[in-house]
């Protein structure tokens, strides 16, 4: 574990062999602490062209939020905001594999 911000090389192997792309290079930028909170079981796994829904929730943290989704495919994302320091977040994977939900404040 990194315990100062700066560029890294991660080697990953299997069976004394790198993985595919390994080494991975990462930059490690200084530890940011937030109260926002998300959980839910779109976060879990999904189903190919169903909803996965999760609820992120800001604790008091102010800033706009803003959300996007890495994968396989593009994503269609929904954000419904309850009006309470809360989101409901929806998005719909339309091909299998693994998918990144990444939760942005502006703060």
């Amino acid at each position: 574990i990194p315990s100062k911000p700066g560029n890294y090389i991660i080697n990953v192997t299997f069976g004394e062999q790198h993985i595919a792309k390994s080494p991975f290079k990462v930059e490690v930028g200084p530890i940011w602490n937030s109260k926002i909170v998300a959980y839910g079981p779109g976060l879990e796994g999904g189903v190919v062209n169903q909803p996965a829904v999760f609820t992120v929730e800001t604790n008091g943290e102010v800033g706009a939020l803003g959300f996007s989704i890495e994968g396989p495919s593009q994503a269609k994302i929904d954000c419904k905001d309850n009006g309470d320091g809360s989101a409901d977040v929806t998005y719909w994977p339309t091909t299998p594999g693994e998918y990144a939900v990444h939760i942005l404040c502006n703060e």
